[in-house]
């Protein structure tokens, strides 16, 4: 907790933010000494020091991490490292996303953003105007008949953060569905995702098939033409949404993976506004 920005101020209340000895002096609290760190820029680093330079104060280590081109991946280890988090220190973590950036996965396992634990007392503010993609699942291959990739997580929240999305967060897109009748077979198209293309399925049997097309950015990708027997792949999900299915007269067709969700852990997640969502929050 930091300190007030005015009113009363003591001795007690600084040696407790600061977590000093009760019998230290005003003059041991220079900014970049032993309890002070330079983010508190109105305490003196030498010289006079009063009691009015604490207001605002506090001990946690403060950091506002911007973020202005596009990412694989945004871990908040990966923020604390470069800012020489010890580990021991409560953190006020803010991270801006600049607009038209894309935070975004190649794995559909592995969120676009994902906010680890850091220790009690800490806080993290996301504040994105720009997207947090997670990435598009693969649609499915005709060699068999199993379901197609479910899209990947956007965000995994496992600290406090405060979110304020003006941008989009958006689970990628489920995989569409394959189909096959006999060497006529279609592979599903590939969800909707971030910078990284989702896997169009493989038609694989004979002559007569055709791959489904990549998911991109732009949108999920379409199913593959079977050739024969009205059939054709599943086309995949658009960002957040279950991939299609797919069809074919007399054959067999396997399952769409399920959209993926915008936002894992809303438990610890304060809402300033939500923006545009895709995919369920939980």
């Amino acid at each position: 907790m930091a300190l007030p920005n005015s009113g009363k101020m003591t001795m007690t209340m600084i040696t407790t933010e600061f977590k000093a000895p009760a019998a230290s002096k005003l003059s041991d609290f220079y900014r970049g000494g032993q309890y002070v760190r330079q983010n508190n820029i109105k305490i003196p680093t030498s010289g006079p020091i009063k009691f009015s330079d604490f207001y605002g104060a506090t001990s946690m280590l403060v950091i506002v991490h911007d973020v202005r081109q596009d990412s694989l991946f945004l871990d908040i280890n990966f923020i604390l490292a470069i800012y020489q988090w010890d580990g021991i220190t409560p953190v006020d973590l803010t991270i801006n996303i600049a607009p038209g950036v894309v935070i975004y996965s190649n794995n559909t396992a592995r969120p676009a953003l994902h906010i680890t634990p850091i220790i009690a007392e800490s806080v993290v503010r996301i504040n994105n105007s720009g997207y947090i993609i997670g990435m598009g699942g693969a649609g499915r291959d005709a060699t068999n008949q199993q379901k197609a990739e479910d899209g990947g997580i956007s965000i995994l929240i496992e600290e406090s953060s405060i979110i304020n999305n003006t941008g989009t967060i958006c689970g990628g897109g489920g995989g569409g569905a394959s189909a096959r009748r006999g060497n006529f077979a279609a592979g599903g198209g590939g969800g909707q995702t971030g910078k990284e293309n989702s896997k169009g399925g493989l038609g694989l049997y004979g002559d007569q098939r055709q791959d489904g097309k990549p998911g991109t950015f732009s949108d999920g990708g379409d199913g593959g033409n079977a050739q024969g027997y009205n059939g054709r792949g599943g086309k995949g999900g658009n960002w957040g949404q279950n991939g299609g299915n797919a069809y074919i007269e007399g054959g067999t067709i396997g399952k769409a993976g399920l959209g993926g969700k915008a936002l894992v852990g809303n438990n610890k997640v304060t809402w300033i506004n939500q923006g545009t969502i895709a995919g369920s929050i939980v």
